[in-house]
C-alpha cells in the first residue's frame, strides 16, 4: 500500500490556530491512495476529504528506527521535536539562543521509574506545519538540547497535550505525521476510517494511549510509544504469556538507557495479536522495572496508524513500505543496541 496526503490550507493574515472549539480550516484536501494495482474511486476520495475539517502534515525526520522527529518552530526559531503519544505533556531543553523561562519544579516520571526534576515553562508559540498554537504550556528540563536532525536542535517531545485533541495519523513508513479533525457531520461515518482504502484494524484505546494485545495466551495492556526503539513488556506480562525465567535466561541480554541503564532480555513471541491482526515473530525486550509494557518503533516501522482520541480508536494498516532514510539512532527516552553506550550480547551479561 502506498499512502499520500497533501493538503492545501488556507492561508490568512493570522496563522490558522486550534481551538477546543473550532478547527483550523482547509480550503483543498486531496486524499490519494492505492493498494497494488487497484486504486481508491474517485467519489469515495472526496467523501472522505469533505470530512476533514483541519489539518497540517509534516515530514518526519530520520530513518527507520528512529523515533518520530518533526520540524517546528520554538517561537521564531526553526527546530525539531520528537512525537510520542505515550508522553503526556510537552518536555523541553534549552538550546544555544533558545530559552525557555523557568517556572514552579515538578517531578517527571521516566519509561523505567526514575525520576526527574523539571520546571515549568510556556512556549511562546509552537509551529507545527501551518498551524501555530499560542502560549503552550511545556516542562524544562535540565541540560541542554544535544542532539539535531537535518540540522535542526532536537528541542523536547510533544505528547498528549496536543495529541490528544486531534486525529494524529503516524505514517513512519511513508515518512509523514498529520494532524487533522473528523467532521461530526452526517456523512462522514464515526471514525476517520474512511481515509484508508483495503482492509484496517481497529481496536479500542484509552485516553492514556494504551491498547489490548493478546500475546500467546495472555492479555496485556500496551501504551503505544513509537520513541521506544524497540517494545518492552515488563516480567510479569512475559510470566502471564508462558515465558519463564529460565526461557529469559538463554535469550540475548539488552542493556537499554533511560534516565538509567536497564538490563534486559530480548524475546521473540511466536505469536501477538492485535485485535484481528496477528503478528508472526515479534520481539519485546523483557525488563524488571517498568510497571508498563509498550509497542515501539519495531511495530510502527510496518503500519500507518491512526490515532483516532476523539473516538477512542487505534487504527492501523500493515505495509511492506519500509522508511530508508538514513538513521540518526535518535530517542528521546530510550536508546538500545547500536546506540551510544548500549549493548547487546548472548547469553548473560558480565558482572564488572
Amino acid at each position: 500500500m502506498s499512502f499520500r496526503l497533501t493538503c492545501l490550507l488556507k492561508i490568512a493574515r493570522k496563522n490558522p490556530r486550534w481551538r477546543r472549539a473550532g478547527p483550523c480550516s482547509v480550503i483543498v484536501m486531496l486524499l490519494s491512495f492505492s493498494t497494488g494495482a487497484r486504486a481508491q474511486q474517485a467519489h469515495a476520495q472526496l467523501s472522505a476529504s469533505s470530512c476533514i475539517e483541519g489539518a497540517t502534515v509534516v515530514p518526519l525526520l530520520g530513518g527507520n528506527g528512529d523515533s518520530p522527529i518533526i520540524p517546528v518552530k520554538a517561537g521564531s526559531s526553526p527546530a525539531a521535536m520528537f512525537v510520542s503519544p505515550a508522553f503526556s505533556h510537552i518536555l523541553v531543553h534549552d538550546h544555544d539562543r533558545i530559552w525557555f523561562p523557568q517556572g514552579p519544579a515538578q517531578q517527571v516520571v521516566a519509561q523505567d521509574g526514575n525520576r526527574v526534576i523539571a520546571e515549568h515553562t510556556e512556549i511562546d508559540s509552537l509551529t507545527i506545519g501551518a498551524v501555530s498554537l499560542p502560549m503552550v504550556p511545556a516542562l524544562l528540563l535540565d541540560g541542554e538540547a544535544k542532539h539535531s536532525a537535518d540540522g535542526l536542535p532536537v528541542l523536547g517531545i510533544i505528547g498528549r497535550d496536543i495529541l490528544a485533541h486531534v486525529e494524529v495519523l503516524l505514517d513512519v513508513p511513508h515518512r509523514t505525521l498529520a494532524l487533522f479533525q473528523w467532521s461530526r457531520r452526517k456523512g462522514c461515518g464515526e471514525t476517520p476510517a474512511p481515509i484508508f482504502t483495503g482492509d484496517v484494524y481497529t481496536v479500542p484505546m484509552d485516553s492514556d494511549a494504551g491498547i489490548q494485545v493478546r500475546i500467546g495466551p495472555a492479555s496485556a495492556r500496551l501504551r503505544l510509544d513509537p520513541d521506544l526503539a524497540v517494545s518492552v513488556l515488563p516480567r510479569p506480562d512475559a510470566h502471564a504469556a508462558g515465558v519463564s525465567d529460565e526461557i529469559l535466561s538463554h535469550d540475548p541480554r539488552v542493556t537499554a538507557r533511560y534516565v538509567s541503564i536497564q538490563a534486559g532480555a530480548r524475546h521473540r513471541f511466536p505469536t501477538v495479536t492485535i485485535g484481528a491482526e496477528s503478528l508472526s515473530g515479534f520481539d519485546f525486550v523483557i525488563e524488571d522495572s517498568i510497571r508498563n509494557g509498550a509497542l515501539g518503533e519495531n511495530f510502527f516501522e510496518g503500519v500507518v496508524a491512526l490515532l483516532d482520541f476523539p473516538h477512542g480508536r487505534f487504527i492501523f494498516q500493515p505495509t511492506d513500505d519500509r522508511n530508508d532514510a538514513p538513521v540518526l539512532h535518535l530517542h528521546f527516552d530510550q536508546s538500545r543496541q547500536g546506540y551510544t553506550a548500549v549493548r547487546e550480547q548472548q547469553g548473560k551479561p558480565d558482572h564488572q
